[in-house]
């Protein structure tokens, strides 16, 4: 395979983290793996240490070019501030890319300068959620804050701010989709709800699946995994991974947790994720006032290293977002052979099928998603079954970060 020079661009890139920094971090070591030869710009401050391993391991460099996100400005701008900043820094800089590949609103300036001809490096974006669909979810977490949290939540705001945003993202997505080589998204969802409207460039848009990595879940920490053990204490555990903001429809799931272990009373909840101080004394909160703060585990900032413990020790896996069901968590528990139940949302349906690999509830809906884990308590037998369905589907379609490089390679081949 001919070794290409790549340019990855992300506000977040932590191996400690989830969602997109973890996306981009593993998509860098695993094309640096393949040969490629891996330049990285991000927002994100890593240690020295990190940073020399990445460098003499993998030859991969990492540039920072870091700014404060306290002011509301960097709150409304910080995606489209950090896009400026990469561009302006990548045009001064001596990098040479064969391709720059580009996260979300990180391509932003970088479509816009290619579009005036200032960049002549083949882009692609990928795209890993759409802005509608957030809108939309958060908007109904809004009408339910008073009901399911008793208070309205600061972190809102930006939803009452809907018409700029709103502008804002359709001036983005339309600027990265005329002026992006390819664009690449998750699921086949995304890509259906784009082409509806931007038909006349249905041909630039690839699928590109999230992927696992099984030496990263086959090493599983014997302290960690003693250390649950000892917290399970012959209880069912339900375990939660993911940042603590609205957007992974957390409170959804402690009120859906509040029913189960009403009926069932041998039965606790973990929920290991990141976030910021607030967002956590806000569920800690949450969990008192609903009861429940005795049979519920916080686990902060866990590094990647644990988290196939928690895996194996978790009776049930869930993620609650009720707009991203089919990110790299679902898909890690899958492979750890966990009975899975998500929302029916997003590109989940692309992947599991309801009650063979998975469960499925109706998003927002605290009684289903709590009649769901109730029958995967019930009958552990089901359970067991579904856990190995969704291992086996994981290796049979090869759902591995190896796979998502070599077809993401192929995409960039094809402007290089």
């Amino acid at each position: 395979m001919e070794s290409l020079k790549l340019l990855l661009v992300s506000p977040h890139y932590k191996a400690s983290q989830g969602g997109v920094s973890v996306h981009i971090y593993n998509l860098s070591l695993s094309l640096s793996k393949l040969g490629h030869q891996v330049s990285v710009i991000t927002n994100d401050i890593l240690p020295s240490v990190e940073l020399k391993r990445l460098n003499q391991e993998y030859g991969i460099q990492v540039y920072s070019i870091p700014f404060s996100r306290s002011t509301l400005k960097s709150m409304l701008f910080g995606d489209l501030e950090f896009s400026l900043r990469a561009s302006k820094f990548f045009q001064k800089s001596q990098i040479k890319p064969d391709v720059i590949h580009a996260s979300q609103a990180s391509a932003f300036f970088f479509a816009y300068l290619k579009g005036i001809k200032e960049i002549r490096e083949p882009l692609v974006t990928k795209l890993h959620g759409l802005f509608e669909t957030y809108y939309l979810s958060t908007l109904r977490q809004v009408l339910d804050c008073r009901l399911y949290e008793g208070t309205f939540r600061s972190d809102y705001i930006g939803v009452l701010l809907s018409p700029l945003n709103w502008a804002r993202y359709l001036l983005m997505l339309h600027q990265i989709l005329q002026h992006s080589d390819r664009i690449i998204v998750i699921n086949q969802f995304m890509k259906t709800k784009l082409v509806r409207t931007y038909r006349a460039l249905a041909d630039k848009i690839k699928v590109v699946y999230n992927g696992i990595d099984p030496y990263e879940l086959d090493a599983v920490d014997a302290d960690c995994y003693e250390y649950l053990r000892r917290i399970k204490n012959h209880n069912k555990l339900v375990l939660h991974l993911g940042a603590y903001g609205s957007e992974k429809g957390t409170k959804y799931l402690m009120h859906a947790f509040r029913r189960l272990s009403s009926i069932h009373r041998d039965v606790k909840l973990v929920i290991a994720g990141y976030g910021s101080d607030g967002e956590l004394l806000h569920l800690i909160k949450m969990s008192k006032n609903l009861g429940i703060r005795k049979n519920l585990f916080f686990f902060r900032n866990v590094p990647r290293r644990f988290l196939s413990a928690f895996y194996r020790n978790a009776d049930i896996f869930v993620n609650a977002s009720p707009m991203d069901s089919l990110g790299n968590v679902t898909l890690e528990a899958m492979y750890c052979a966990r009975p899975v139940i998500c929302s029916r949302s997003g590109g989940a349906p692309e992947v599991i099928i309801d009650n063979k690999n998975g469960m499925m509830f109706r998003p927002f809906d605290v009684k289903d998603l709590s009649n769901k884990m109730s029958t995967l308590i019930e009958d552990e037998k089901f359970g067991e079954r579904i856990g190995i369905e969704a291992r086996n589907t994981i290796l049979e379609r090869n759902l591995t970060w190896e796979r998502t490089s070599k077809e993401t390679v192929s995409i960039l081949k094809e402007i290089a």
